[in-house]
């Protein structure tokens, strides 16, 4: 069974705060995180998608990949396929059918990436 985490970005300060606990211990208060860290008043939240990279690095909605070789690709949720895919321009791949996976970026430190922006 995959571990329900989520990662938060605020975007004022451009750091990051991990969450294991599904953000249960955290309270959204119109659009304001309010958290053992203080208030985070600009943020994005990721999810993890349960794979590990190669290298065993957790694997986030938003990260920037390269699998197999190609890329780098951003993650999401895919409802037609059921899965975390990446894309190159209209053609998503499962990323679970990866042989290789390389977490390279995310999609908020400015690394150029191909496909569904």
């Amino acid at each position: 069974m995959n571990t329900i985490k989520f990662r938060v970005r605020d975007t004022m300060s451009n750091k990051w705060y991990d969450f294991d606990d599904g953000l249960m211990d955290y309270k959204k208060k119109s659009g304001i995180w309010i958290a053992e860290v203080g208030l985070i008043e600009e943020f994005v939240v990721q999810m993890f998608t349960g794979f590990k990279d190669d290298s065993g690095k957790e694997i986030y909605d938003g990260d920037l990949i390269k699998g197999d070789g190609y890329g780098p690709y951003r993650v999401f949720w895919d409802e037609k396929f059921g899965g975390w895919c990446s894309c190159c321009y209209s053609d998503a791949e499962l990323i679970s059918r990866y042989k290789s996976i390389k977490v390279v970026g995310h999609i908020f430190d400015g690394t150029e990436y191909e496909g569904v922006q």
